[in-house]
């Protein structure tokens, strides 16, 4: 009986918290401009609803939430990273709110890609995961395995991209003249796509963070377990980021415009991502208590990640520098969490097969 009960409570929970879903996606096609009244009834509305969705979803899967144990230990590097990325995070969040000359050092200009540190490691960043993808098609040509070389050129060939528009196809190196099109459409005046609609490009930019540092990894041993039991996707398993990534980049994740700004924590999908990783990160902490290193080193990643936020929600002498500075942090994260992600697709790979 009380097993029943049990299963129509979990239907009725599935129920409610996909209706909110679907009302939280909604929400972040509405204009800015309802949320610009901080914490107004809207703003109340959204995040009210954007909580219980997370503690809908957090309880359906509260049995299932796991720490990753030692069955497949983690590289040395890994270890260092979920300690030293958070504290780098802290480090400049402080920076940025105390010392923001120093924080605006990230982008000097935006004339060339050496006087934007920044977008100069953004690239170098792309680049280099591009070349770990790439390194991993020879291994799979030879086993004829399709499906993952599709896989591995469509990931290469987005990273490609991204790296090219980081110096706008190479203008931002060689300074050719921009033709009439990218004058009169690009914000920035160069040969790039991304400034074409700069808002939904850094949207798209970082909700992809979001998803491959936070939910994937949060997910993984759910996603992994779906996996195996599907022979021709079995391979992806490799691929699926491991929980140590939410650990390690949940703090830079945090970077965001402050509240006085136009967009950032207005829109919704960013202000659902920033909430969701501190939630994600929460329920990590909460069930790796019987873990007494383990939940220190992510209860300190979670108190990283709320600090963060505030000081950037609340400091905005950094924008007032230069209305792009405070994502160019977040940006810098998310690129690095892809490379670190390409370096452990490729140890999985190679060591699996």
């Amino acid at each position: 009986m009380k097993d029943n009960e049990m299963g129509n409570n979990n239907s009725a929970i599935k129920v409610l918290t996909a209706s909110l879903g679907i009302i939280s996606i909604a929400t972040f096609f509405v204009s800015e401009t309802w949320a610009k009244n901080a914490f107004g009834a809207f703003d109340i509305a959204r995040i009210t609803v954007y909580m219980l969705v997370l503690i809908g979803i957090l309880w359906l899967v509260r049995s299932n939430i796991k720490a990753e144990h030692a069955n497949k230990p983690l590289p040395n590097w890994t270890a260092v990273l979920v300690v030293l990325l958070p504290t780098l995070a802290l480090i400049f969040a402080l920076i940025n709110a105390l010392f923001p000359h120093i924080g605006g050092l990230v982008r000097m200009s935006d004339n060339d890609i050496f006087t934007r540190p920044g977008a100069l490691l953004r690239m170098i960043f792309e680049f280099t995961a591009c070349g770990v993808f790439l390194s991993l098609l020879p291994r799979f040509t030879k086993q004829k395995k399709w499906l993952a070389i599709g896989v591995i050129a469509t990931l290469s060939l987005v990273l490609f991209v991204m790296g090219m528009e980081e110096i706008s196809w190479g203008q931002r190196v060689f300074q050719w003249q921009t033709s009439t099109y990218f004058s009169k459409h690009n914000v920035q005046g160069e040969t790039n796509l991304h400034n074409l609609n700069t808002q939904l490009f850094q949207d798209v930019l970082f909700f992809g963070g979001f998803i491959l540092l936070a939910v994937l990894p949060f997910f993984h041993n759910h996603l992994a377990k779906a996996l195996r039991k599907i022979s021709s996707l079995k391979f992806l398993t490799n691929f699926l980021p491991e929980q140590w990534m939410l650990v390690a980049f949940g703090a830079g994740l945090m970077f965001t415009d402050p509240f006085n700004a136009p967009y950032g924590f207005h829109w919704g999908s960013i202000c659902f991502q920033l909430i969701a990783t501190l939630a994600l990160l929460w329920a990590l902490a909460v069930h790796s208590r019987d873990n007494n290193g383990q939940c220190k080193v992510m209860l300190w990643a979670l108190l990283c990640a709320i600090v963060v936020l505030v000081l950037s929600l609340s400091y905005h002498e950094l924008w007032q520098l230069n209305q792009g500075l405070p994502t160019e942090y977040i940006k810098v994260f998310i690129n690095l969490g892809i490379l670190c992600w390409a370096i452990r697709v490729r140890e999985r790979v190679t060591s699996t097969n």
